[in-house]
């Protein structure tokens, strides 16, 4: 990250104020970012620290006046996770739906479970699996697998029960 990206994460809403200034109907992130571009003048800013900038709270709210009310919801999608990245050089967006599960009642328990919404499954990828199947070799705990994982694997952590299944079905 060079200097000039940490000067704009210092005071983010000073240039997110620049942005907004130049184009003040702003509604999504390509002219989020075209505006960006254009105040500041030919400095080079990295496509993460323009994420970082559109997902502040400060762009959503200005944001949010510009659109209605289902293309906010679209774009910032709170019922679902999303996830913007970079990949080689082009601004990535990355939806996890959640999925809704109905409400049921049991035999055993006289409370009725009520609906509610998970995540979708996400596939281990085969650095996942192997980082787990070294840890079952060397006859590690659950327990201390989920610990290390979630230090490891930051940028997706799972749940103790995600990895526990994972651990023994290896």
């Amino acid at each position: 990250m060079s200097s000039f990206d940490e000067a704009i994460l210092d005071e983010p809403r000073r240039f997110i104020g620049y942005a907004f200034d130049k184009n003040p109907n702003i509604s999504d992130f390509r002219e989020f970012s075209k505006a960006l571009e254009e105040s500041m003048m030919g400095g080079e800013i990295s496509e993460q620290t323009k994420i970082d900038l559109f997902e502040d709270n400060e762009t959503k709210e200005r944001i949010k006046e510009n659109v209605s009310k289902e293309e906010f919801e679209k774009l910032y999608t709170d019922g679902d996770i999303v996830k913007r990245e970079v990949i080689k050089g082009k601004v990535i967006t990355i939806i996890h739906p959640k999925i809704k599960m109905k409400g049921y009642v049991t035999k055993r328990t006289p409370k009725p479970i009520v609906s509610y919404e998970r995540g979708k499954p996400i596939k281990f990828t085969k650095a996942e699996a192997r980082f787990l199947s070294v840890r079952k070799a060397k006859k590690i705990t659950p327990k201390e697998v989920f610990a290390q994982y979630n230090i490891h694997f930051k940028v997706n952590p799972r749940t103790a029960s995600s990895i526990k299944s994972k651990f023994y079905r290896l």
